[in-house]
């Protein structure tokens, strides 16, 4: 076998201790030169420190010394049988450059001067024998020590860690030590709006100055009456940027529609007298079009689903009343169907046994994510038509959060089991990566498309951010929450995280009666140059003699010729 060229060393690039690529600067040196350093090295190596994994010791010096190894081993044929007055031996010819299992681990324990490696280079040796001859060589060491130096380099030049600066810390006052249920980031400025649990409006600039405060409008009480009234809570709350309105679910079984077009925030609508709690929101309609159906999908305490569907939100959401006093327009759920021009309710029934804790509309295919406590059902993907099957996944532990990206086809759940899992939303038996190190229950994630990050919140104010590629940790940051200090476990809404996007990208996080802003780092995206034939995934391709199509998931037609 052939010494390999000088070059396929350098570009294995090794990196030292600091993480910086080791480069050779001493040019020059003949064959003797590195057989003396070789000799050298047998008598006095450079021992290993502890935890460091094989190919993260070995530097340029050692590479050239084992190419040295490897290309001047001749090693002796294998004696198969003794030879006779009449026979001659017969004899395995060995091929020079091929070690076996003692020849490579002698090799590599001059090399390095240590033997603490042993147990690892067995294993090493199976993974490198790709062709099962029980000897390897050169080739097949540097091929996978290319590999390993390639994934090292792609997690360097990737994962630059998100949050590079400490967070800013506000305490919400007007919470008046109450949690904060949900977080929304309105446009037209920027602003962020926290709503407390008892129904405290907070308008923060994206610096987190505090712009203004609202008290959500209950039922004025009347104190000679002698009726006692239940507490509201806030229970959600959803932005709807087409017609700048905000709307807010309470335990009174009612959704109250607030303009936030203005710098004076105000109730415009409010929808009473629902037949049960609605507990979680999500709001979609169409970019380009905005005047067009828009969809309120909410989740209530039965386990049920309801979708209200705005014709023209843009115009209006309901039906104007004859006599309009310009005061808040008070909409009986009942009287929903007399509002048939602007708005259309329909509920999809026995989603889940129990309460419905978060829910995602997925406009492409016309279906539902919705999670709740149970571990019969935990997770579902349900059809809004009822006409194709449903996905339910089953955890033990149940779903406390999740988060969903079509782009890159990706599910992410977090339960109270302390664990973060990756699905394919279709495959509903196994995720396709357990990701572990919480100590506390998962109650937020968030998928960051342009990073190829997810960020997964606990219940000790822990944050960390989880590689989509590589499946590892690339950072732990744990928020010091005033309320979170002296071993106190803090206490949160139900949607304590909110991921906002350029300009202002930052990872929001609200704890008891306090928000932390975590401004992202600039991390830069891969720019793919491959010329593609879809702005979306495939799910089919159907090939036509004559028309040359394919389908893709959008329904869009590419004719080939």
């Amino acid at each position: 076998m052939s010494a390999a060229p000088k070059s396929s060393l350098a570009s294995l690039s090794p990196v030292d201790d600091d993480g910086d690529s080791v480069v050779d600067t001493e040019e020059g040196s003949d064959q003797e030169e590195v057989n003396v350093h070789f000799e050298d090295s047998f008598e006095s190596g450079e021992p290993s420190q502890q935890n460091v994994r094989l190919e993260e010791h070995i530097k340029l010096q050692h590479l050239e010394q084992l190419m040295y190894a490897f290309t001047n081993h001749n090693p002796e044929d294998i004696l198969v049988q003794e030879g006779t007055g009449y026979f001659p031996a017969k004899v395995q010819k060995r091929s020079p450059g091929c070690m076996n299992l003692q020849e490579f681990k002698d090799t590599i324990f001059k090399i390095l001067g240590t033997a603490e490696y042993d147990e690892y280079l067995e294993k090493l040796f199976m993974k490198l024998d790709t062709s099962g001859d029980n000897y390897v060589d050169w080739n097949e060491f540097c091929s996978h020590l290319l590999v390993l130096y390639r994934e090292n380099d792609y997690l360097r030049k990737k994962n630059d860690i998100p949050f590079m600066v400490e967070p800013k810390i506000r305490h919400i006052v007007h919470n008046k030590q109450e949690q904060t249920t949900k977080v929304v980031a309105v446009q037209g400025p920027v602003r962020y709006v926290t709503i407390s649990k008892e129904g405290a409006m907070s308008v923060w600039q994206p610096n987190m100055v505090m712009e203004k405060h609202y008290c959500i409008a209950d039922l004025e009480v009347d104190p000679s009456s002698q009726k006692r009234r239940f507490k509201m809570w806030v229970t959600d709350a959803v932005y709807m940027p087409n017609c700048q309105k905000v709307a807010i679910a309470s335990t009174s079984r009612d959704i109250r529609f607030y303009d936030v077009s203005s710098s004076q925030y105000f109730e415009e609508y409010h929808l009473f007298a629902m037949t049960d709690v609605p507990y979680c929101f999500d709001y979609y309609y169409n970019v380009k079009q905005p005047n067009t159906e828009s969809f309120l999908v909410f989740g209530v305490d039965t386990g049920s689903i309801h979708i209200l569907t705005f014709h023209k939100p843009v115009n209006q959401l309901f039906e104007n009343p004859f006599k309009n006093d310009g005061g808040v327009q008070e909409i009986f759920m009942q009287d929903l169907p007399n509002h048939s021009q602007w708005v259309s309710h329909k509920v999809l029934t026995d989603i889940h046994p129990e309460l419905v804790r978060q829910v995602r509309y997925l406009p492409e295919n016309e279906a539902i994510i919705s999670s709740s406590g149970s571990p019969r059902n935990s997770l579902v993907i349900c059809d809004v038509t009822a006409i194709k099957k449903s996905y339910v996944f089953k955890l033990e532990k149940a779903v406390e959060c999740f988060d969903h990206n079509k782009n890159i086809n990706l599910l992410v759940t977090g339960s109270g089991d302390h664990i973060v899992r990756l699905w394919n939303p279709y495959v509903t038996t196994k995720p396709t990566a357990v990701l572990t190190g919480h100590n506390t229950g998962v109650i937020g994630v968030a998928i960051h498309e342009g990073f190829r990050q997810v960020f997964s919140y606990s219940k000790e104010a822990v944050i960390k951010v989880w590689d989509i590629k590589e499946h590892v940790c690339l950072q732990t940051f744990a928020i010091k929450f005033p309320s979170a200090l002296n071993g106190r476990m803090p206490e949160h809404g139900q949607f304590p995280v909110h991921l906002q996007g350029p300009p202002y990208s930052a990872f929001v996080v609200t704890c008891n009666d306090y928000i932390a802003v975590l401004r992202l780092g600039k991390v830069e995206t891969t720019v793919y140059n491959q010329e593609v034939t879809h702005d979306t995934q495939l799910c089919s391709a159907i090939y036509n003699n004559f028309l040359k199509q394919v389908r893709p998931e959008k329904a869009t037609l590419a004719i080939w010729t």
